[in-house]
């Protein structure tokens, strides 16, 4: 929580193997949605900490839909 709100930014993906790939690299402002279940109440959860995410999701067919229902719920 702490990097997100330094950072002013949060990279949401999928999975929590994405989450340790990106810790490993020295990224900590990032979070997973536990595959493409996104919720509003997730939503609400990061934007108490910075308004800025960054939606990462797999390029798949599962993946894009995943993202464009993500970036409706998060624009909402």
């Amino acid at each position: 929580k702490q990097s997100i709100a330094k950072k002013n930014n949060c990279y949401l993906v999928e999975g929590y193997t994405d989450v340790i790939s990106f810790y490993q690299k020295g990224i900590h402002n990032v979070v997973a949605s536990s595959g493409t279940a996104l919720t509003s109440d997730q939503i609400r959860l990061v934007s108490r900490l910075t308004p800025n995410i960054t939606v990462l999701f797999d390029g798949d067919a599962a993946g894009i839909r995943a993202s464009i229902r993500g970036i409706d719920l998060i624009l909402e």
